[in-house]
């Protein structure tokens, strides 16, 4: 699935937000000048810099389609370039965007890891967060954050369930990569199959930057039924590579998508 598309249906749900933005404090609407700011934080340049212009064209298509506006509302959308390895950074940048630019509504960031470092900031600034590829639950404890399409720990549970009663695995191996997202979601995956009777043997963390995808294919468990698994795209697409250049037959199990220009990877991926 495009990541444009996932972008572009969150945005018609933040849409609601923007007319909210704009009314007063009774509810009544301050008037056809009005404008809102939309900040995408998502990364435009660096690791994983795919993510940022996929979910900024999907944004653009549901903003056109509405013609820029939320009933009276004119809407402007900016970009803040997520820093996938530093939040802090992202936080800063955040910052700006807010204070600086007047953001009022916020799409993203795409990794836990900048969430929870903005969740605060944005719930004391009372500003909406839209996440569009999932969250810690937690964050929608807060006033700002709205959890879109799942909660993390939920995102991979189906595979798990498919994995276990409708493929009749009985053992899986699960990768993921080593940071909030990463670990919730092959977590309730790994719950999920557990609770149909089968035994998660191995479990391996991808660290964030890293280039050797070698390692882990090597050191997977070659007894197990098939390995569920989650990367960062592009790292999902070179993990691939290196897996079928092993020679490894087990079944793959896969979620979210393979960002590759190789069409065997691709087809692997689906």
């Amino acid at each position: 699935m495009a990541f444009r598309e996932w972008a572009g249906g969150l945005s018609a749900l933040a849409l609601l937000a923007l007319t909210g933005c704009a009314t007063g404090e009774a509810g009544a609407s301050t008037g056809p000048s009005d404008e809102v700011t939309v900040a995408l934080i998502a990364p435009f340049t660096g690791f994983s810099a795919n993510y940022g212009p996929e979910a900024k064209a999907g944004i653009e298509i549901a903003l056109e389609d509405a013609g820029y506006a939320a009933g009276d509302t004119e809407i402007t959308l900016i970009t803040v370039d997520e820093d996938v390895l530093d939040p802090s950074q992202t936080l800063e940048r955040v910052k700006k965007a807010v204070e600086g630019d007047g953001a009022d509504v916020l799409i993203g960031p795409v990794f836990g890891s900048s969430q929870q470092a903005v969740a605060p900031y944005l719930s004391q600034r009372k500003l909406p967060m839209f996440t569009f590829l999932g969250g810690q639950e937690s964050l929608a404890g807060e006033r700002s954050g709205f959890i879109w399409p799942a909660p993390d720990d939920q995102t991979a549970r189906p595979l798990g369930t498919y994995a276990g009663e409708e493929l009749g695995y009985e053992t899986i191996a699960t990768l993921g990569p080593d940071y909030a997202y990463g670990h919730d979601a092959m977590n309730g995956a790994a719950q999920a199959f557990e609770a149909t009777g089968g035994t998660v043997v191995q479990q391996q963390w991808v660290p964030l930057g890293t280039t050797d995808m070698l390692q882990y294919a090597t050191s997977l468990d070659r007894d197990v039924d098939a390995l569920v698994m989650w990367l960062v795209p592009t790292d999902a697409a070179a993990f691939v590579r290196e897996y079928r250049n092993l020679g490894i037959d087990i079944p793959l199990l896969m979620f979210q998508g393979v960002f590759d220009p190789d069409p065997a990877v691709t087809r692997s991926g689906s």
